[in-house]
């Protein structure tokens, strides 16, 4: 589990800027501030970390939109452990949805919600 850092920790250039979370309940993609996180325990932790554990981290990409470009954005999705690729791809091709993100290369990665894609 992560949540905002407090206390003198600092944030390093070799950290990444963004970590992107694509939320179980609402479906919408938000980025969060990696500097700002710091890890807290949970009763069962995420899967591959610990393999009893119920849900898991999936990461998933977005990929770019813009011609020519071939730059994705890892997006990573917390979800029962035994989810089928196939559910998961359904849910990120037809019922997530996002605002503003962008590929690594600064282009904007259209919401296919908004545009029917």
């Amino acid at each position: 589990m992560l949540a905002l850092q407090e206390g003198d920790e600092q944030w390093t250039k070799t950290d990444d800027p963004l970590v992107f979370v694509a939320c179980s309940e609402c479906m919408r993609v938000y980025s969060f501030e990696t500097q700002k996180l710091e890890e807290r325990p949970s009763d069962y932790g995420l899967s591959p970390y610990n393999p009893e554990a119920p849900m898991h981290v999936f990461p998933t990409q977005l990929r770019c939109d813009a011609v020519g470009c071939g730059d994705s954005l890892t997006v990573l999705a917390v979800r029962r452990r035994n989810i089928s690729p196939d559910a998961l791809k359904e849910e990120k091709e037809i019922r997530w949805h996002w605002q503003g993100l962008t590929c690594p290369s600064g282009h904007s990665i259209r919401d296919r919600e908004k545009h029917g894609v």
